[in-house]
Parts: C-alpha cells; sequence; structure tokens
C-alpha cells in the first residue's frame, strides 16, 4: 500500500507534542462554558449535603421510625453510611426511605417490604429498582427489625452486603458523610 505525500503546508509542521497524539479539537467558550456548567451541576447533585426529600421525611417523621448505621459490601473496604426512615404501613408493610452515601455520593430511594412476625421480631423482605448512575439496578433485601436493630442483607448484579442501623437520637439529619 503506497502512502500518499502530505499536503504542501503540512509537511513542515512539527507536530504539537512529539510522540503523543494531538490534543483534541478546541472548543468555543459558548460550548466550554455548558459543558463546565454541566459538569458542575451534575457534580453538585451527587455530592450534595443532604438529599432533599429525604431531610424532609427525616424532619416530618416521628422519633422512633428514623434510624442510622452502615451499609457494608461483601468487597472488602466498601461500604457507607446509612440513614432511614422506617415506618408501619396500615396495610402490614413497611416502608423505608433509605439515604446512603459511598464516597461522595449519595443516593436517597424509598422501599415497600412486606412484613410478617417472625421468631426475635418482624421479617422483612422485599425488592426495589434503584436508579442510580453509580451502583444501580434491581436491589433485593431481607432482614429483621427489632425494637433496638435492623439488619438486613441485600443484594443486586453488581453488589452484595448487609447493612445495620440502630434508632437514631438525632433530631434532624446531620449532613456529613
Amino acid at each position: 500500500m503506497k502512502t500518499l505525500p502530505a499536503p504542501a503546508a503540512l509537511q513542515n509542521r512539527k507536530p504539537p507534542f512529539p510522540g503523543k497524539v494531538a490534543p483534541p479539537k478546541r472548543r468555543g467558550k459558548l460550548a466550554t462554558a455548558l459543558w463546565l456548567t454541566g459538569l458542575l451541576a451534575g457534580s453538585v447533585g451527587m455530592t450534595g449535603c443532604c438529599s432533599p426529600a429525604f431531610h424532609r421525611a427525616w424532619k416530618a417523621s416521628d422519633r422512633a421510625e428514623r434510624w442510622e448505621g452502615r451499609w457494608e459490601s461483601d468487597r472488602p473496604g466498601t461500604g457507607g453510611r446509612l440513614r432511614a426512615v422506617v415506618h408501619p404501613e396500615p396495610d402490614g408493610h413497611v416502608k423505608a426511605y433509605f439515604e446512603a452515601r459511598w464516597k461522595c455520593f449519595v443516593s436517597a430511594y424509598e422501599v415497600v417490604l412486606e412484613a410478617r412476625r417472625g421468631k426475635g421480631g418482624t421479617l422483612l423482605s422485599g425488592e426495589h429498582l434503584l436508579q442510580s448512575c453509580v451502583g444501580g439496578g434491581l436491589y433485593r433485601y431481607q432482614g429483621l427489625l427489632t425494637e433496638h436493630e435492623l439488619k438486613a442483607r441485600y443484594e443486586s448484579h453488581h453488589d452484595k452486603g448487609v447493612f445495620r442501623l440502630e434508632p437514631s437520637s438525632a433530631l434532624h439529619p446531620p449532613c456529613t458523610p
């Protein structure tokens, strides 16, 4: 295969970065500003202090419905803070509103769990399709709720592990990771 000679205008031109690929085409000022604005807005949304909806649910709940603890993946060193507002429904289910943290990401979601009396407490089970850019997917839960602890096992396509929560003494959710 024959190589064609470069056009005359490019024959004496040195590459901008010898031995490296040339940098991408420069964006216009407006395109760069819009890109940075989108990046900043997305970052603030994912790393925000608290989830506003969870914060409202926490403030509106009875103190006995507030739980705090941690989730731990079966993968070593992976886990984070977990808070929940847990409250029984009239139909016998339990509604749990979780706020989970992992590194700089915050995810808040609501799960309706089946509840039945069992030995030592209330047995909980259910599933939830988590819509999240990090660790999203279908999660299945099985656990036990007692007066002093909510302990459950979770499993998804991407991850599995446990979470343990205890009744919270906090009146308002502290906004620290």
